[in-house]
């Protein structure tokens, strides 16, 4: 009964590009949802990695599983960078599933043909997809890695420099965010409501 709001994975998208997921939540394929102070927009990365290219960049490339497109040229994206204009809520966060960038084993060092959203005008970015807690601040940019809803947890890769502000790999947890008119704060807490980071936003 509690107000639910989602952006698909890639195991949600496996089949029939989604839209089993989609039509059960009788949710668009992205959308914003806006809050008293923050509005969310809920952007569909749709890589999967069985389809894509790898470099020591990042993921660059690959089959989406999104029709209107999801890379900087997209009409996807062309849609966000409309929404996050028009938006008047003081903060604005993007939330993708694909991680810009983790450290996480499997998909080190993120998805570089998501960075571009850094560029939009948004407050943060929080993705999940690594089964890790990992705060990241590029170029005065944060970003936000949160996949310790349930699967098992994952380990860093090994070798991999600790770039990240925070990270964790050894408790289950969430995101907790709170906001006033000039403050976001965003918190990991593990499931017992133990705050493991915590990370304000600003008013630009």
């Amino acid at each position: 009964r509690l107000p639910f709001h989602t952006v698909a994975g890639n195991h949600d998208l496996d089949t029939s590009l989604g839209m089993y997921f989609f039509n059960a939540l009788g949710i668009p394929r992205y959308y914003s949802k806006a809050f008293d102070f923050v509005e969310f927009f809920f952007y569909n990365g749709g890589w999967t990695t069985a389809n894509v290219a790898v470099n020591s960049s990042g993921i660059t490339a690959g089959s989406t599983s999104e029709p209107m497109g999801n890379d900087v040229d997209s009409l996807q994206a062309q849609w966000l960078r409309n929404a996050l204009a028009a938006s008047t809520k003081p903060f604005k966060i993007i939330v993708v599933h694909e991680p810009p960038w983790t450290t996480s084993n499997y998909y080190s060092p993120g998805y570089a043909a998501l960075r571009f959203l850094e560029t939009l005008g948004a407050s943060a970015i929080i993705s999940g997809h690594g089964h890790v807690m990992e705060r990241f601040v590029t170029a005065d940019f944060p970003s936000f890695v949160c996949g310790t809803g349930g699967k098992s947890l994952s380990t860093f890769r090994a070798g991999t420099p600790d770039i990240a502000a925070f990270r964790d790999n050894s408790h289950f947890g969430y995101l907790f965010i709170k906001s006033d008119p000039l403050t976001c704060e965003v918190q990991f807490r593990s499931t017992d409501n133990t705050v493991l980071d915590a990370f304000s936003l600003y008013v630009r």
